[in-house]
């Protein structure tokens, strides 16, 4: 068996990932996904901030917001707030806690997402600030880059904000895996794909995310968020949608 898909188990002709154990039922829980449709636009704010602050601090910066997002609503579940479209369910009373809570943490993440807000202004996360100017070809230039930069789930851009979904769960205590599994040496996905173990560990992450962003325990359907950011694209560049991403 390849090296990298090592830690998953042989059922028949397949090669399960150890991540899906953790779901019950998951053989009959979760459908076909297309990266791009449905998990770039979930993805794309903490592409973002990883160009802007690196993978680390990237990470943290986003952990310490989740928590605080986790801690305010006063529950504990699988939706721990990495997606986009999480945000579609918070009320208006838990908006204005998030924004005085993390006040000192949106000084940082604000000016690293407001491209991608400007362009797409009805985005679940324009809650966070009180001004959302008309974009300009400058913001809609800065969007295409990091959507150019993210267009393939094997990208190493793409890599690292899948990463730190998994770091999120981990760190929310959402996610549990076995000591066999790769994403136990989840740090290591910085060095991807220099090396053997950095490709092993990425291969664990699409092998987790693809369940993630389609289990019943999420929405089955397509999101608001999604569906809006598709549209949005396309009224931008009518033309050729694909314009948007590719220069």
């Amino acid at each position: 068996m390849n090296k990298v898909l090592k830690d998953h188990k042989q059922v028949g002709k397949k090669l399960q990932p150890p991540f899906l154990n953790y779901f019950d039922d998951w053989q009959t829980q979760f459908i076909e996904v297309s990266f791009m449709d449905n998990i770039v636009p979930e993805i794309i704010w903490l592409a973002f901030l990883n160009d802007k602050l690196g993978v680390s601090q990237s990470a943290e910066l986003s952990l310490n917001f989740l928590k605080i997002i986790r801690d305010i609503r006063q529950e504990k579940t699988t939706k721990c707030f990495s997606f986009i479209s999480d945000f579609e369910v918070l009320t208006k009373s838990e908006k204005e806690q998030i924004l005085k809570a993390s006040n000192h943490l949106l000084d940082r993440i604000k000016p690293n997402i407001f491209p991608l807000i400007k362009v797409f202004p009805k985005s679940p996360l324009n809650f966070l600030f009180s001004d959302i100017p008309e974009y300009n070809q400058e913001d809609v230039s800065e969007v295409k880059r990091i959507l150019k930069s993210i267009d393939g789930k094997r990208n190493k851009e793409s890599v690292w904000a899948l990463g730190n979904i998994i770091y999120h769960l981990f760190l929310l205590d959402i996610l549990r895996v076995t000591k066999e599994s790769s994403l136990i040496h989840l740090p290591e996905i910085e060095k991807y794909p220099a090396t053997e173990l950095s490709r092993k560990v990425a291969s664990a992450i699409r092998a987790s995310i693809y369940p993630i962003i389609k289990s019943k325990k999420r929405d089955i359907e397509i999101s608001d968020w999604q569906k809006y950011f598709w549209n949005r694209a396309f009224e931008i560049e009518p033309y050729v949608i694909n314009n948007f991403y590719f220069d």
